[in-house]
This record gives C-alpha cells, sequence and structure tokens, in this order.
C-alpha cells in the first residue's frame, strides 16, 4: 500500500489551472479513464483514489506533464505493481489517449489483444510484461510510432 500511496502522491497536480476547466484533450482522457476504471475490480485503494479525482491527473497511476507541441497532457501512465484486477483489457484505453510518450502496466491482469499504436504519435515506450494478454507487437508498428511527430 505505501507504494501505491507514493504514486499516488507524486502525481503532478494540474496546479497549471488553478480551479479552471482543464483543457478537451485532459477531459478526453479523464472520461477514457473512468470507463477503464469501471472495468476494473481491484485493488480497493487504487478504486477509490480513481472515483474521488476530478481531474485525469489526479489519478493515481496517471500522468501529465506538457508535451512536445507545448500541450499540458496526460504523459504517461505507470500502472506498474498496481495488481489490477477485472475485465481490464488495453484497447479502449492505452489507443485511445494519443497524448501518451510512455505506458507501464507490468504486473497487472490486462487481457486481450494490444491494438494498434500508430496513432499514438509520442508513444515510445510500453511495458506489458507480467500481464495475460496477447503482447505482441510487430517490429514495423513500434518503429513507426516512435518516428512520427
Amino acid at each position: 500500500m505505501s507504494g501505491l500511496l507514493a504514486l499516488s502522491q507524486a502525481a503532478p497536480a494540474p496546479g497549471a489551472h488553478h480551479g479552471k476547466k482543464p483543457p478537451n484533450n485532459l477531459e478526453r482522457d479523464l472520461a477514457t479513464a473512468r470507463a477503464f476504471a469501471k472495468t476494473v475490480t481491484g485493488p480497493p485503494e487504487v478504486l477509490a483514489n480513481w472515483t474521488a479525482s476530478s481531474h485525469v491527473c489526479e489519478m493515481a497511476g496517471f500522468y501529465c506533464e506538457t508535451n512536445p507541441d507545448n500541450v499540458f497532457a496526460l504523459a504517461s501512465i505507470g500502472f506498474q505493481g498496481f495488481h489490477l484486477t477485472g475485465n481490464i483489457r488495453l484497447d479502449g484505453l492505452m489507443n485511445k489517449m494519443p497524448d501518451l510518450a510512455v505506458f507501464r502496466a507490468n504486473s497487472n491482469g490486462f487481457s486481450g489483444s494490444v491494438p494498434s499504436i500508430n496513432n499514438e504519435k509520442y508513444l515510445d515506450e510500453v511495458d506489458l510484461s507480467n500481464n495475460q494478454c496477447l503482447c505482441s507487437f510487430s517490429w514495423w508498428e513500434l518503429s513507426t510510432s516512435s518516428q512520427e511527430g
């Protein structure tokens, strides 16, 4: 639990917005994160954080930074070691957040196949080890994704 709390506390707050409405990209990502959260059944402390958060940048495992296009955006997802359970899939999460540069989700319960990442122009690091998904990428897809943008 202390590792989870450290991750949660280390997440940058959306301070640049000072209570103002977040940009459309962050609203989109919050909606995607909330839809994903509905498929997760545990652990309860992660779900409690996600339920209580009103901004994607405040949710445990979601980290925001300014991207190369100078837009404040969801830059990385760090679910490593969260041990997420439920009917959780990468499709509908990983491929619905186009500003992601890093996706680390090792040691969770992801199943299913990996969605196409051809439209993820910043994505250059993915760790899906120790999951139950068919976690394979074509070399072409990985090299194309990291060179675009």
